[in-house]
């Protein structure tokens, strides 16, 4: 994932986006989400929100965790900087917005 999400910052988004596709087609069984999670952070670094969103709500569905414990980036959700381009994006501020 973080390769993914270097290579979005350097500009290379195709780049980016290879490694995302080679991360879904890694995942297992045990996975918990972390993959469609780092796929949400390379696809939110590359401007693609709504995919990012998509993901992220899919990694959440698979058991990854709001919280830094359990988080694949090792960040809780609301902190984490690799989703930053996401903050003030609706669809994901009601993703990630408490619930209870």
């Amino acid at each position: 994932g973080m390769l993914g999400l270097v290579k979005a910052h350097l500009g290379a988004s195709e780049e980016a986006l290879r490694v995302s596709q080679r991360i879904e087609a890694i995942k297992g069984p045990y996975d918990h989400g972390r993959s469609p999670y780092w796929r949400a952070c390379i696809a939110a670094a590359v401007g693609q929100s709504d995919e990012a969103v998509r993901l992220l709500a899919e990694a959440f569905e698979n058991g990854h965790s709001f919280s830094r414990r359990r988080s694949a980036s090792g960040f809780g959700v609301h902190a984490d900087p690799h989703l930053d381009p996401l903050r003030g994006f609706g669809p994901f501020e009601r993703l990630v917005k408490p619930k209870g």
